[in-house]
């Protein structure tokens, strides 16, 4: 069996509640047409939802009509509404019911830079559960890699090498210039994005495997 193949049923199995030091820690999956899905939990749920405010099923309701809420801090709330259905359906079983659900957050947040880190969040979370469809709205693959490229400024060489420099003077404890900070900053982005997209690799086309192994091997 194809190491890739355990490592994404994992990945879904501990992002539906697999608790592998929980008793019973069995967890069984079915594969089919290239999707995982549990036929077997433990006795935890996966997540328990925050609970919505007063005006939720409003917004649930104005959300599933299609409609996009107004710019401004109300979308934060919608946000909140949209992530409740997502994990609902993923409770329940209903898998196009959870994509429907993150396409109508990434709709409202992704022309946002705001929300950047949770649009990318969003996205992995279900490219780790269902895999890469070219095409689709949310489990497309290639845009996690572009977006990961869009903002990368140097090689993967140039970054190990201030990478170095930025442990050196940590432990020199050298007065930092504002340059350096900037550039710490950026090293701190691009390790999360690295991580994250390290979580996926399993799943990326060949052409976006073949981009990312370079960096895959630089040590940040």
């Amino acid at each position: 069996m194809p190491d890739e193949f355990i490592q994404r049923a994992r990945s879904v199995a501990f992002g539906f509640g697999w608790l592998l030091f929980d008793a019973p820690a069995t967890f069984t999956l079915r594969h089919t047409n290239g999707v995982f899905t549990p036929l077997h939990r433990t006795r935890r749920r996966a997540r328990v939802p925050a609970p919505l405010g007063e005006n939720a099923q409003e917004l649930i309701r104005i959300l599933a009509s299609g409609t996009l809420p107004p710019l401004g801090n109300e979308r934060l709330f919608f946000k909140e509404a949209a992530n409740h259905e997502v994990w609902n359906a993923l409770e329940i079983g209903d898998w196009e019911g959870a994509l429907q659900w993150t396409e109508r957050c990434l709709q409202i947040l992704e022309p946002h830079s705001l929300h950047a880190i949770y649009v990318l969040l969003q996205r992995l979370r279900m490219l780790r559960l269902f895999g890469h469809r070219e095409g689709h709205v949310v489990l497309d693959a290639r845009k996690v890699v572009a977006d990961f490229f869009e903002g990368v400024i140097w090689t993967p060489e140039e970054a190990e090498r201030l990478a170095e420099k930025e442990r050196t003077m940590e432990d020199s404890e050298e007065e930092w210039t504002e340059e350096d900070g900037e550039v710490s900053e950026r090293l701190s982005y691009l390790r999360m994005h690295l991580s994250n997209l390290q979580l996926i690799a399993y799943v990326l086309p060949p052409a976006e495997q073949q981009k990312m192994e370079p960096w895959f091997a630089v040590k940040l």
